[in-house]
């Protein structure tokens, strides 16, 4: 089904019908979306990458900037990856493994404004100039941190905001 950004909120059009697609009753705010098997990713105004389920309303954080940080900046939907561009790094999320590997450290003065796989060779466009990759030769990145917002006990907080990270 056809998803859309109008006025910055998520809408799905079904049945001739437009309906904003909300979880937990707020409204969602996407800057750039991308749709994959059923679901749509999107960068957040926090600058996130979330997942979001239409049918269920379910909404998983894939990339948080201020967890990792490192701003999100672009994303870039290629097959079944989605390459995102950070202030410092390129990565590459491969939508059917769930798994990141880090493509290229970019220096502070570098802007990455695009990315091409043309004949399994990865081409980003800089503001410096054209960079070619290798596609096939980036190693599996490990597994992102994530943050447990709590942890609940008979109802009482026990300890809030503990960050872990995956091995």
């Amino acid at each position: 089904f056809p998803v859309t950004i109008h006025c910055l909120n998520l809408f799905e059009f079904r049945n001739d019908i437009l309906k904003e697609i909300k979880v937990e009753k707020k409204s969602l705010y996407l800057l750039k979306i991308h749709h994959f098997k059923g679901i749509v990713y999107g960068l957040t105004t926090n600058n996130d990458l979330i997942a979001i389920n239409p049918k269920t309303k379910q909404v998983k954080t894939i990339y948080n900037s201020q967890l990792e940080g490192d701003v999100l900046q672009k994303t870039k939907l290629i097959n079944t990856t989605l390459y995102l561009t950070t202030s410092s790094k390129c990565l590459a999320y491969n939508l059917v493994q769930k798994s990141f590997k880090n493509i290229f450290n970019i220096n502070p003065d570098v802007e990455i404004n695009d990315v091409l796989l043309k004949d399994n060779v990865l081409i980003l466009a800089t503001s410096k100039g054209m960079i070619s990759l290798d596609n096939s030769a980036f190693p599996k990145e490990k597994k992102s941190k994530f943050l447990l917002q709590g942890i609940l006990v008979n109802n009482k907080t026990i300890q809030q905001h503990i960050i872990v990270t995956g091995k």
